[in-house]
């Protein structure tokens, strides 16, 4: 059954507006993000809260907590993906533009070797990784018909067959 979505109020969307302007903030006060701009994780973030609105379930949460917890899994995510990236590189248009081909072909080496293990699957399996590829695991599992609990130990199931091939990295 399909919910109804209400749109975002003029009340809610200037209560996330404030709350990504307070996050951006916190996040740029580090030298290692100081390089990008506010105004620019501002965008990013108040990006993340329209496009999850549509999975907002007011019988689940009220609407600034489903904005707090989006802001903050994303801002999670932001942080993350900084750590990776080593900060004497600063991420540039033209750096982008300017694709590596050694990182092309890792890339299509990590494909090739994650796809023989894929196709070793159950079906089952199989089809639970595909659902994954897109989706959280509470809607994998439900879009499966299965319960979280089966879906987390197909997890574990496939994590080990992951491990067992050498790409636990990955993961």
């Amino acid at each position: 059954m399909r919910i109804a979505h209400p749109s975002i109020d003029p009340a809610t969307l200037h209560f996330a507006r404030r709350l990504v302007r307070i996050k951006a903030r916190q996040i740029t006060r580090s030298a290692r993000h100081a390089a990008e701009g506010r105004s620019d994780i501002e965008q990013e973030l108040m990006l993340e809260v329209l496009l999850r609105w549509p999975k907002y379930d007011p019988a689940r949460a009220s609407r600034e907590a489903f904005v707090e917890q989006v802001v903050r899994s994303r801002v999670c995510t932001l942080i993350r993906a900084r750590r990776r990236r080593p900060a004497s590189l600063p991420l540039t248009a033209a750096a982008l533009l300017r694709p590596d081909p050694a990182d092309a072909v890792r890339c299509v080496d990590v494909r090739l070797d994650v796809q023989v293990v894929v196709d070793r699957l159950r079906p089952r399996l199989r089809q639970a990784c595909d659902h994954l590829r897109r989706e959280s695991q509470s809607d994998a599992a439900r879009a499966m018909g299965a319960n979280r609990s089966s879906m987390m130990r197909s997890l574990a199931q496939t994590r080990r067959m992951f491990t067992d091939a050498g790409l636990d990295s990955y993961m």
